[in-house]
């Protein structure tokens, strides 16, 4: 089995885990707390980034930038806050459109899985991958001006 399948079959296992706490916190969001649509779609996709990041570190990829875990992560919750612009687009365009905002958020949850996976692989854990090399030396200590 090639390096790529064995990453998107794991990385399906994680998003499954961090899709079904998304999914709790909207619906909780939603019916309980009677927040609006959006607001608790948004909050839902939050906390399942979290638990999608911190997995992935574990599971899914196996380049290791333990000394680059802030700069890591601002670049992939940059991902997730394109994805997220892309969960809340489709479930509030599909919401106008009469679709209850549970199937919005399954539609949503399809598109976003394939956007946030390959803009992840791609940006952080990719072999040619020079994004983190570059933002560490562009935020070094050295490099801002004295004060």
């Amino acid at each position: 089995m090639n390096s790529l399948f064995k990453q998107l079959l794991r990385y399906g296992f994680v998003g499954g885990a961090a899709f079904a706490l998304d999914f709790s916190t909207l619906t909780f969001c939603r019916e309980v707390l009677h927040w609006g649509t959006i607001y608790a779609a948004t909050t839902g996709f939050v906390v399942g980034l979290i638990l999608n990041y911190v997995l992935c570190l574990h599971f899914v990829f196996s380049k290791n930038n333990a000394d680059k875990h802030p700069l890591e992560f601002i670049i992939f919750a940059s991902v997730g806050v394109a994805g997220l612009f892309i969960n809340d687009l489709v479930i509030y365009g599909l919401a106008e459109a009469g679709v209850d905002y549970k199937t919005g958020k399954l539609v949503a949850t399809a598109a976003v899985f394939f956007f946030n996976f390959f803009g992840r692989r791609y940006l952080l854990f990719s072999e040619n991958s020079n994004v983190l090399n570059w933002l560490s030396s562009f935020f070094r200590k050295s490099d801002l001006p004295e004060t």
